[in-house]
């Protein structure tokens, strides 16, 4: 009788245990399915959907209807606040880059695919985690201020340079610095405006997201850059005194090439721009590598034209210690004869 009651016992352990898997597979194979089918939903190609783990399903679904949110009609790239009227189309047509979303917080809801052929890195295993793990520390602050509405703000125009991991051979990457490659990054801040709640309030603004197309200043190193007619270069100390302008500054602003020949810089830069210029300095030897913005360069009879330079330190390849640096100029329009200044070239 005892034996008989322990069988039974035993039977019905083995039929709950039976009962036990077959639920937890029929749950599996429910959940499978649910996220098959939220997988086959997300804009991408059909070989890449099926590699997806349930991690990356959920990553990429939410970043995906965070940029619905944040763009319900589609995104539309803001022309460059520097290229408005053509200025830079030679220099622009040289270097390609990727297209970014980020959220306010720096999650990237998108990252356009040839962002692999600039860092190495796949688009799919960058969206859906934040900028910030894949910009050296140093520029941390700077991003954060790019994606906030500050209270002075009258344009939500944003131009600056970060310093992004590569994962590319040093041969293919470009110039980069320790494993990081400058990203000259240009485009606009989406925000929303709250109404004030009483007649002493001041209108706040939100910042909502950023979208950018991000550049490699240097794809492929200086010597990569064509030489359109209205450029020029020039090799300079730490210091911006030149050492070295090729014969190409005679016909685009009427100096010599040995009239600049260690000169500073500064002194052919028009007062009102030596901010600016001092800034992209500073930048330069943060970084290693700037692109200016617009400034006037003295020509010879004492008019101005307006250039745009983009500079990088050149470093011993054994010591790693800083060279000198190379700076290729674009002008707007050639310096006319007898330009005086009360007549800058625009």
């Amino acid at each position: 009788m005892k034996y008989l009651v322990g069988s039974t016992d035993t039977s019905k352990q083995m039929d709950l245990k039976e009962k036990s898997k077959i639920a937890s597979k029929t749950r599996r194979e429910r959940e499978n399915s649910e996220f098959m089918e939220l997988a086959s939903l997300l804009p991408l190609p059909t070989q890449v959907k099926e590699q997806l783990d349930k991690a990356s399903i959920i990553r990429l679904t939410t970043s995906y209807l965070r940029l619905r949110e944040l763009y319900p009609h589609g995104m539309r790239i803001i022309q460059h606040p520097e290229n408005k009227e053509g200025g830079s189309s030679e220099m622009m047509e040289t270097i390609d880059g990727f297209v970014f979303a980020l959220a306010p917080e720096g999650l990237i809801l998108y990252i356009s695919e040839n962002v692999s052929m600039h860092l190495g890195m796949a688009a799919i295993d960058m969206t859906g985690h934040s900028i910030y793990d894949f910009i050296l520390h140093d520029d941390h602050n700077e991003m954060r201020d790019m994606l906030t509405v500050k209270h002075d703000d009258t344009d939500m125009g944003r131009t600056f340079s970060v310093r992004m991991k590569c994962t590319l051979p040093k041969r293919t990457a470009g110039l980069t610095q320790n494993g990081y490659k400058v990203i000259h990054c240009s485009g606009h801040l989406k925000y929303k405006a709250s109404s004030p709640t009483t007649s002493a309030d001041i209108e706040c603004f939100e910042s909502l997201g950023l979208i950018a197309i991000g550049n490699p200043l240097l794809p492929n190193g200086i010597p990569e850059i064509k030489m359109g007619p209205n450029m020029f270069m020039f090799r300079a100390s730490m210091e911006f005194d030149v050492i070295f302008v090729d014969a190409m500054v005679h016909r685009l602003t009427g100096h010599e090439p040995k009239q600049i020949v260690q000169n500073s810089i500064y002194q052919y830069i028009h007062p009102l721009d030596l901010k600016d210029f001092q800034e992209a300095h500073k930048e330069l030897l943060k970084k290693g590598q700037v692109k200016t913005k617009f400034y006037r360069f003295k020509c010879v009879d004492g008019g101005y034209v307006f250039m745009q330079s983009l500079a990088v330190i050149v470093t011993n390849s054994r010591t790693s210690q800083p060279r000198c640096i190379v700076s290729v100029n674009y002008i707007m329009k050639d310096c006319p004869s007898q330009c005086p200044e009360s007549q800058i070239v625009t």
